[in-house]
């Protein structure tokens, strides 16, 4: 952030900081003086129908971690019915790997946003830095049906936090009118990275040309 003066001034604060938006598309603000280091959880889905998918995803995640630089810290979350910490916070990337390595199981319900609530509040184990952006990374099919909290709650939670949630869409198809088509993902899916000023985005799979016109990737 630039004063009139062009310098940058690490001292401004929020009560400083004036934002228009006619439009009312903003629904949270932060200031940051600038980020030194990252603290990144990868929530993944591992529902039966996932698994080797996101298991697939494994270095480009690991590349982004990558270039946040040495005091970042990576944690990675498992999630079918219920949400557990496989690799708490460090800094050494092999951990983080082998967590994306998942056990063969049977299918199970998915509670997405459980797990999503549960990133955000792993970050409660970390001391609090002023220089350190906290990012949650969702890779899941979109598909919920087993979760206790209710999206809007998730959102609230990473609003107060400061954190920003990422969200990876990894389709599922399904026949339609003859031909195959992605399966929609739940409203409150798509909601979370809107509301928290972060974005979705869909796997570079094969998706139907019309969709992949429309979505961005990021895999």
């Amino acid at each position: 952030m630039l004063r009139q003066t062009r310098k940058s001034d690490a001292a401004a604060n929020r009560r400083e900081l004036l934002l228009k938006d006619p439009d009312r598309v903003t629904t949270g603000m932060f200031l940051y003086p600038g980020a030194d280091r990252v603290a990144l959880v990868f929530a993944l889905d591992q529902s039966g129908s996932l698994r080797e998918i996101v298991s697939q995803q494994r270095e480009a995640a690991l590349a982004l971690f990558g270039r946040f630089g040495g005091r970042s810290q990576v944690a990675v979350i498992r999630f079918a019915e219920k949400p557990a910490l496989v690799a708490s916070f460090g800094r050494d990337a092999s951990v983080a790997r082998e967590a994306f390595e998942f056990p063969i199981r049977d299918n199970q319900h998915t509670a997405i946003f459980d797990a999503a609530a549960a990133a955000v509040a792993a970050f409660d184990t970390l001391p609090r830095f002023v220089t350190e952006r906290r990012i949650v990374v969702l890779i899941s099919d979109g598909l919920d049906n087993a979760s206790s909290m209710k999206p809007g709650q998730v959102i609230q939670s990473a609003l107060q936090k400061q954190v920003s949630l990422y969200v990876i869409h990894l389709p599922l198809f399904e026949p339609r009118e003859g031909r195959l088509a992605v399966r929609l993902p739940a409203k409150g899916f798509r909601e979370l990275p809107k509301k928290l000023a972060a974005s979705i985005f869909w796997s570079a799979m094969q998706a139907p040309r019309s969709q992949s016109r429309r979505t961005r990737q990021l895999i």
